[in-house]
């Protein structure tokens, strides 16, 4: 006679405990929209630029220097989450590394940005 009363080996083995991580990734994806949402907010603030520098009396140095300071604000921003990228996209990171690729994708494109507007003028009046 066979014992029926234990019940049959599950034959799907269990599910993987959830491991801790992610945060690094988390915060740079979180960092990169935020850091598109301000470049959006730059660009809407540029298309109103010349009737601030009307209204209140500054002068094409002024509004470089506002949209120098949007840029470099940009930048460094941009380097915190090129960095929380490289860290989350580790294999040690075993979650959240495709939210980190995509903040680190997102980073390094407006880092080049920021490096490119800041040297840009430096270049064209050295050979300008």
């Amino acid at each position: 006679m066979t014992d029926t009363s234990l019940p049959a080996p599950n034959p799907y083995p269990a599910a993987p405990v959830a491991s801790t991580g992610g945060g690094a990734g988390r915060a740079a994806f979180i960092l990169a929209i935020v850091l598109v949402a301000f470049g959006v907010l730059v660009q809407v603030l540029s298309y109103f630029a010349p009737r601030f520098a009307y209204d209140l009396a500054m002068g094409a140095s002024g509004i470089g220097m506002i949209f120098s300071a949007t840029t470099i604000i940009s930048g460094l921003i941009s380097v915190v989450v090129v960095i929380l990228g490289i860290i989350g996209i580790q294999p040690s990171q075993p979650r959240g590394r495709l939210q980190a690729a995509a903040g680190l994708a997102i980073g390094a494109s407006h880092l080049l940005g920021a490096v490119v507007a800041l040297l840009a003028p430096l270049v064209l009046y050295a050979f300008g």
